[in-house]
């Protein structure tokens, strides 16, 4: 039998929260480690039918906000957890790598050229290529060599 609760209001969610990132704070300080809350980021990923919360919370003097994405370990975490920011995110740098490269893909020796390519562009796309969705559109637009080939 299943019943249903309530959803908490923004107090309490904002509370245990913040009792939450004190605890982390203490044990780290504790343990001669500091939480950086500069670049904490708070996600909030309500129920969809739920209402985003305008969460803002205050720990060690230092505020911080709720966010539709955070990013962890180099991977974009949304509030939906669809990862279409994550896959936005990678296209932009990998496209922008790829900007450059053409730029001075004259000056490139073929060797170096594959080797820009595979360690600054695949190396992107390999990163938690799982998530993404078709990481196959940004290989076909690396450039090509002399022979024709592409990477």
């Amino acid at each position: 039998m299943r019943g249903f609760v309530d959803p908490p209001s923004a107090p309490q969610v904002k509370e245990r929260i913040s009792a939450c990132l004190a605890d982390i704070s203490e044990w780290m300080s504790s343990h001669h480690l500091k939480l950086n809350l500069d670049k904490t980021e708070l996600l909030f990923m309500p129920y969809k039918t739920s209402p985003l919360l305008d969460l803002s919370i205050t720990v060690d003097e230092i505020m911080v906000t709720a966010s539709r994405s955070a990013r962890n370990l180099g991977v974009v975490l949304d509030d939906q957890l669809d990862f279409k920011e994550h896959i936005r995110a990678t296209a932009r740098s990998c496209r922008f790598l790829l900007y450059n490269i053409r730029r001075i893909w004259p000056y490139l020796t073929t060797y170096s050229a594959q080797l820009l390519v595979q360690t600054m562009v695949t190396s992107r796309l390999d990163y938690c290529n799982s998530l993404l969705a078709k990481p196959t559109s940004l290989r076909h637009s690396a450039p090509t060599t002399g022979s024709g080939s592409k990477f």
